[in-house]
């Protein structure tokens, strides 16, 4: 009996170091998150944003520019027949 509490004394012992371990860990993870991977996701949301927001306006003048094109182009075709009429 006294070499079983000798035992489960030793793997609780054991069970408290692996503890200690896994707390000093979860604390590093928690310095790293905070101080590291936080601010890193932080500035990747700010420069997908402000990316969204230029190609939002591009593609607003893009569409514009398109609608001038074609309004451009009838012009043209319009005046190529009136030209060769004359």
């Amino acid at each position: 009996m006294g070499n079983q509490v000798k035992d489960l004394s030793s793997q609780v012992k054991g069970i408290d170091g692996k503890a200690d371990s896994f707390g000093s860990e979860l604390h590093f993870l928690k310095l790293m998150l905070e101080n590291d991977i936080v601010p890193r996701l932080g500035n990747i949301e700010n420069c997908y944003t402000s990316t969204y927001e230029r190609y939002v306006i591009g593609l607003e003048e893009m569409q514009s520019l398109q609608a001038d094109v074609d309004i451009l182009k009838r012009v043209v075709h319009e005046h190529g027949k009136k030209l060769q009429t004359m």
